[in-house]
């Protein structure tokens, strides 16, 4: 046991004891021990009564006001202390009795960047934990003493909220003046004085009773869902909005929090021209009127917002004090009604501009973002004061109360209504993150409440209950329409996975059915924007129809890889997002490329909805590249097929890798962010110019330097672009998004030749289906015998017609078989000489010895064994040129090679002059598994 008299308890039970250790970097100082003094004292589990499981923590002394503030409610603990273990600094932590990274847990590690009650501090990365521990780790002795005292880096966005906090005279109410007073003013409001008497003698006591519980009802349900959603976390300012906008997400909240300020802008007037009403009795008891009774109203309403509109802009200080004041006024009638509606109207008017606020702070609506901005220490919302002023005085005008209270009461229950229905919607989601801590609730009780707000709000008025649907709809579907980037964990997320996963489950009890084929697609596009052609042909065969997944294999150091790909997962799947790509972002790490993309073919997908084609671009640098590198793209292709996955190699002139052309886009976007920085800081100057004197003088000089510079700058931006001019490839830019565009009318010229399941010709019927390739005709090319050509094109026709695919034409291509003209033959030879062994003409040794050396060279005998096979790629491209050398789209059976038998650079002969000189073409072979069926 720690015997120390260094130690104290803590009284909140716990088994965990910290020790902080104050290590000196000069071995000469003498310890603060004595030599024969105990060693180092670590934590001690204790399991006895005496100890109570109690916490203890040991310190040196010096050291004790690290602990002024331990444990309090939970969030200053000594966990505070920079968590590195460094043998070079003063300080590091012990815990559970060793050096370790590892920090205990610790409030602040949860909190979110701005949280405005306490810093958000960043625990050690899962990687530097469980990388090996990096030597002589340098932690500045003044970032310690910061992160002990419970500060930390967290950001502007941290500091942005803190400041406003930490401004002199931040007025900060307690639960007496923040939440009873202005709750009970609510309630001592205008109805209550004015109109409770009235509905008395208009419905009876018994019926004015059953209004009354009615409304006691619906609060209290209210109430009871609001305690729970206020529970399940830290609720910020703005009232009903933050609470439906956090669990509904932004489009329910986002449509709620106008109505709901809108309400609280509309409530002044109301609570204002029940102040003249009452103003406008006494005078004309006295028989004082000033004009009239409608007149009087707006006259004396107009004087009395202003008042508070003044009073509102002075300060929460000044608003809070009149309010305190006015709502202790007086026991009489008359008195009561000034009280209650001045201070009312004044609780109104500060709550509708704050509400506002939270609203265009979360920036849903960006036009609206102007009333964002806050003044003084208490971030005051003085646009949003003025707009509602300018509400208020609108409705003011209308010198009606019994027109102005349905609104409100509607607007007001349509808050209500979400609100229920936030709680019982949290509730059936399901979500861990949903854990109230207030308990005595119900989910059904709260959708019961959701209901009846929605009723009242027709009994109350139907009319108004309609316009406040038809607005909440309105601002509803315009948030989803421009889905703000936001992201609040909201029930309707969590809503939207168990959905999913439902139904991904139920998916898996359902067996393939050929009708119900469609291509899902893995597409090794590397980084999306990398290849976005490939992307693009392979989008928009799956978009709205299968599944498409962009896939990117890493290889290299796996440490470098992982840490590049864990950090570029959620940039490129938001850009799919932004460039509206229905696709899926994958990417793995692997000693190579082969591996990588065998690891995805076997385990992308979920359930039924694996991909079931592999797109890939064709290699056409393949002659430059490196024999693994061959290797491993054919070995991919027999991978696909060992797999049964049907195949798609795409090929354009211009090839697919644009990474270039966006590295010089990249570099000219730097430069002109320079040029604009320049011009700010000039225009900056001319600003601050007009001042006379010396002073002036020298500014003058300082803008004619910078002028210079900036000149220097522009033609250093011309002489780069001029110079990447020649670099800046057009057409493969062009190329790169061919695909985008609308294709005008033409042909898909599908060579099937052979029958792999349908595949070949499902694909471009697909694309004839999409806008882009509407105006595009199928022509289908297939092999036949020269005395039955009628007999084929009956056959083919009659098939094609039982899947119910329309064509244009038929051809029926007879001369397949032979031999290609020595010009096409020479040119297939001349480019596979490199990859030649030439065995036969050298002796046995020697050749052994060179099939050793290059097993990856092209043997006379494979060569010979395959030639009628080489003839035929060279003859159908041959036939290919002749034929759909103008076609829109060439899509063509592809050649399958044998494992083992076939070499991989014949075979990358086969498909490089088999695709020669054409336009886009689309190699494909399905996995011989029917696609297609003229059942019903």
């Amino acid at each position: 046991m720690n015997n120390s008299p260094k130690v104290f308890l803590d009284p909140n039970a716990n088994r965990f004891q910290v020790n902080i250790i104050n290590e000196s970097r000069d071995n000469n100082e003498t310890p603060q021990e004595d030599v024969g003094s105990d060693p180092p004292q670590y934590e001690e589990t204790s399991f006895t009564d005496e100890a109570h499981n109690r916490l203890r923590i040991s310190y040196r002394p010096g050291k004790r006001e690290l602990f002024d503030n331990f444990l309090q409610n939970g969030e200053r603990t000594e966990a505070s202390l920079h968590p590195y273990d460094t043998h070079t600094k003063m300080y590091y932590l012990q815990t559970f009795g060793h050096n370790t990274v590892d920090p205990v847990p610790k409030i602040d590690y949860y909190r979110n960047t701005g949280s405005v009650s306490g810093n958000k501090l960043s625990r050690p990365s899962l990687l530097e934990i469980h990388e090996q521990l990096a030597k002589n780790i340098a932690v500045s002795t003044g970032s310690v003493e910061r992160v002990a005292n419970g500060e930390s880096t967290a950001g502007e966005e941290a500091a942005d909220s803190k400041e406003e906090e930490n401004k002199p005279g931040f007025v900060k109410f307690g639960w007496v003046k923040g939440v009873l007073v202005r709750c009970m003013l609510n309630i001592w409001g205008v109805m209550l004085f004015i109109r409770l008497s009235w509905i008395v003698g208009q419905a009876g006591i018994g019926l004015g009773i059953i209004v009354i519980g009615l409304s006691v009802v619906v609060t209290t349900l209210t109430g009871i869902s609001m305690s729970a959603i206020c529970t399940n976390g830290v609720v910020r300012g703005g009232g009903a909005y933050y609470l439906i906008s956090r669990s509904l997400g932004p489009e329910f909240g986002g449509s709620i929090g106008l109505i709901f300020a809108f309400a609280n802008a509309v409530a002044v007037a109301m609570y204002v021209v029940g102040f003249a009403e009452t103003v406008v009795e006494l005078l004309k008891e006295s028989d004082t009127l000033m004009v009239d009774e409608s007149n009087d109203i707006r006259i004396i309403g107009t004087i009395t917002v202003i008042c508070l509109l003044g009073i509102s802009v002075a300060g929460m200080e000044w608003e809070a004090k009149v309010m305190s004041m006015v709502s202790g006024f007086g026991p009489l009638i008359t008195a009561g009604i000034f009280s209650a509606t001045l201070s009312s109207a004044l609780a109104s008017l500060v709550s509708a501009p704050k509400v506002f606020q939270a609203l265009c702070k979360d920036n849903i609506y960006k036009g609206l973002h102007f009333f964002a901005k806050g003044y003084g220490k208490n971030n005051e919302p003085i646009r949003g004061y003025v707009l509602t002023f300018v509400i208020a005085m609108a409705f003011i005008l209308i010198a009606e109360l019994n027109t102005i209270a349905p609104i409100i009461s509607n607007f007001f229950l349509a808050s209500y209504a979400l609100i229920n229905f936030s709680c019982f919607h949290a509730s059936y989601a399901k979500s861990p993150g949903w854990r109230p801590a207030f308990r005595y609730y119900n989910m059904w009780v709260s959708l019961f409440g959701a209901l009846l707000c929605c009723g009242v709000m027709f009994v109350i008025n139907w009319w108004a209950a309609l316009i406040t649907y038809a607005i909440e709809l309105f601002l509803y579907i315009y948030v989803t329409y421009k889905k703000p980037e936001v992201n609040w964990g909201s029930s309707t997320q969590a809503l939207y996975y168990i959905n999913a996963l439902d139904s991904a489950l139920a998916l898996t009890t359902v067996e393939d059915h050929v009708k119900n084929f469609r291509p899902q697609c893995i597409a090794l596009t590397g980084a999306p924007m990398i290849r976005p052609a490939l992307l693009d042909i392979t989008h928009t065969f799956t978009k709205n129809n299968g599944l498409c997944i962009c896939c990117e294999v890493y290889t290299g150091p796996r440490k470098l890889c992982v840490k590049e790909m864990n950090s570029g997962m959620a940039k490129k799947q938001a850009w799919l997002t932004k460039n509206k790509r229905k696709a899926f972002y994958a990417a793995v790490a692997a000693d190579s490329f082969r591996d990588g993309v065998k690891s995805l073919l076997q385990a992308s997908g979920l359930g039924r909805m694996k991909p079931n084609t592999l797109v890939i671009g064709f290699k056409k640098d393949w002659r430059n590249a490196t024999a693994t590198q061959v290797e491993n793209y054919v070995g991919v292709i027999h991978d696909a097929f060992d797999f049964e996955l049907g195949l798609i190699i795409v090929r354009i002139s211009q090839g697919f890798d644009i990474s270039q052309v966006l590295q010089v886009q990249e570099e000219l976007e730097k430069l002109e962010q320079e040029r604009l920085a320049l011009e700010a800081t000039i225009k900056e100057n001319d600003f601050e110019e007009g001042k006379s004197g010396i002073c002036g003088f020298f500014r003058k000089v300082g803008t004619l330097n910078i002028s210079k510079h900036e000149t220097k700058k522009e033609s250093t931006i011309n002489t780069i672009q001029s110079m990447h001019v020649g670099e800046f490839n057009q057409k493969l830019l062009e190329a790169s998004t061919q695909f985008k565009k609308k294709q005008g009318k033409g042909t898909i010229d599908i060579w099937w030749l052979f029958d792999d399941g349908g595949l070949t010709i499902l694909i471009p019927y697909i694309l004839t289906m999409r806008k882009k390739w509407k105006n595009c005709k199928l022509r289908i090319f297939t092999g036949g015998k020269v005395n039955r050509i009628e007999e084929e094109k009956l056959v083919m026709a009659s098939l094609l017609s039982k899947f119910r695919i329309k064509f244009a034409d038929i051809n029926i291509i007879c001369d397949i078989n032979i031999k290609p003209n020595k010009e096409s033959w020479k040119f297939f030879e001349e480019m596979i000489e490199p990859y030649r062994l030439h065995e036969s003409c050298k002796d046995i040794t020697t050749a052994e010895k060179l099939k050793r050396e290059t097993p990856w060279k092209i043997t006379d005998t494979e060569l010979e064994a395959f030639k009628e096979k080489s003839y035929r790629q060279v003859r159908l491209n041959e036939l290919l040129q002749e034929h759909s050398r103008a076609a829109n789209l060439i899509v063509l059976s592809l050649p399958v090679a044998r494992k083992g038998a076939v070499s991989d650079y014949l075979y990358m002969a086969w498909l490089e002059i088999l695709s020669k000189n054409l336009p886009p073409v689309l190699m494909v072979r399905g996995n011989h598994k029917n696609v297609l069926t003229f059942y019903s």
